[in-house]
């Protein structure tokens, strides 16, 4: 995806900043999401590789999670973790159109200025997918 500066936003990333109104802000992070969400995916790639399957059904990440749980069974109770992950497996597909996901939403991609959201930032591993 080729990636451009339109114009610089005023601001800092959220990490590490302490919010004035925090339910404000999470309303207009969900408004956010809920508009991201209504743009047709059907012209955006798909959640795959490119996007480090961000989006993707569960199913697709399976194999590497079992290969991980081998690898941390010393570590973690990968027991109940399997059993988690299969419950979750066996959940209904998304049965919708795919959505725009942003991918690698979090704090240090959340622009705030004066205390406000001003800019949800850092879209490269964006791609259509499961909206969840």
């Amino acid at each position: 995806w080729p990636s451009a500066v339109y114009g610089w936003i005023a601001g800092t990333a959220a990490d590490g900043q302490e919010l004035r109104d925090e339910v404000r802000q999470a309303c207009a992070l969900g408004e956010s999401v809920r508009r991201t969400r209504s743009i047709d995916a059907g012209h955006i790639p798909q959640a795959g590789p490119g996007n480090h399957f961000r989006g993707a059904a569960l199913a697709t990440r399976d194999d590497p999670l079992r290969r991980a749980c081998a690898n941390l069974d010393d570590l973690y109770d990968t027991n109940a973790l399997l059993k988690i992950w299969e419950r979750e497996l066996a959940m209904p597909s998304h049965a919708g159109p795919p959505s725009l996901i942003h991918g690698d939403l979090h704090p240090g991609n959340l622009l705030m200025h004066e205390g406000r959201l001003a800019a949800v930032i850092d879209w490269g591993l964006s791609g259509a997918g499961d909206p969840a």
